[in-house]
């Protein structure tokens, strides 16, 4: 990422970030029997943030786009793949940042993140599904300014 502090306190960024996930979400498919579920294992986050400083401490909220791959199934006898890939949507969050030296930071960030609703068809049935994902991250860093 990249921080610009426009005055004595205002402090304008950007930032990528990318995670690597473990998620699994499962519910009753709609008027079905079978289980369906939703996986993922990366999301990344494209944000712009703007912040006040405050002696050593950087207070800041962002914005931006979320991206995140997701899969799709329907867990019966035998577990039947549906559609699944990249799907886009939104974050938003705030964070504290604490400089520790010249050149380490410490900080501390909550997004949450909403790629909408996905429709989805397929399996034994078969059946149409929609599918939401969202949620939050939570994530801690140590960082080294150049």
């Amino acid at each position: 990422g990249y921080r610009w502090q426009k005055s004595s306190n205002l402090i304008l960024g950007a930032e990528l970030s990318g995670d690597w996930l473990g998620t699994d979400g499962e519910a009753n498919c709609v008027n079905t029997l079978p289980t369906c579920i939703t996986k993922s294992d990366f999301i990344g986050l494209g944000t712009v943030n703007v912040g006040v400083a405050a002696g050593m401490v950087h207070f800041y909220v962002d914005g931006g786009v979320a991206a995140g791959d997701y899969s799709y199934s329907q867990k019966t006898a035998l577990v039947q793949s549906w559609n699944g890939g990249l799907r886009l949507g939104w974050t938003a969050g705030a964070g504290v940042d604490l400089a520790l030296t010249s050149n380490l930071v410490a900080g501390l960030r909550w997004n949450y993140y909403d790629f909408g609703t996905q429709n989805s068809g397929g399996g034994t049935s078969p059946t149409n599904v929609n599918f939401q994902e969202n949620g939050s991250l939570i994530t801690a860093r140590l960082e080294y300014k150049f």
